[in-house]
């Protein structure tokens, strides 16, 4: 097992490495039981894609308990929400302009503000960070703008995380950022 998160139902979340790929897995303590999602449509707990990325950076659950994947695809990597009556993992169907699409089909890292605000990161592939406000679909595209000191330090975003105080901080190789999203400036 190479992730686990208990929600806010009390419930956990694991994922495993099953021949190259990442299998998620939830358990109900009360009940003993386990429930496995994969791609295979005949299975009631479906999950697109070809797998799951390193679940310890594309798992995200938000403020009102909803649980958020990023899986990878043969067209790219996309994000998926939990529906909770059915049981299934749900494709989001987000507002992205062309431009932005090839670069979002990159992200490989979730992390939730607690307000509606997913924030995505790209890992190495070097294109940057995204917003996704999950109430209007709507999404964002930060870059390193050399001439521009409160943007992105570097388009290579590592790991990222909200703290307590609503600000993202993001690694990359030339180091950390802190993003303010009410002055939608990163420090460095």
């Amino acid at each position: 097992i190479r992730f686990i998160h208990q929600d806010k139902n009390g419930l956990i979340w694991t994922t495993r490495n099953n021949e190259g790929k990442t299998i998620l897995s939830r358990f109900h303590p009360k009940t003993n039981v386990w429930v496995y999602f994969t791609n295979d449509p005949k299975n009631p707990h479906y999950l697109e894609g070809n797998g799951m990325n390193d679940l310890s950076h594309g798992f995200a659950e938000d403020k009102d308990g909803k649980i958020w994947v990023i899986s990878q695809g043969q067209n790219g990597n996309t994000i998926q929400w939990l529906d909770r009556k059915s049981d299934k993992f749900i494709p989001y169907q987000h507002q992205i302009i062309p431009a932005m699409a090839e670069d979002f089909k990159k992200i490989l890292s979730i992390s939730t503000d607690g307000q509606g605000i997913l924030y995505l990161a790209t890992f190495t592939s070097g294109n940057g960070l995204f917003s996704l406000n999950t109430g209007t679909g709507e999404v964002k595209q930060f870059r390193h703008n050399a001439k521009d000191p409160g943007s992105l330090l570097s388009d290579t975003t590592l790991f990222i995380y909200t703290d307590k105080r609503g600000f993202l901080w993001v690694t990359s190789p030339k180091g950390l950022d802190r993003y303010d999203p009410r002055t939608n400036i990163f420090t460095h």
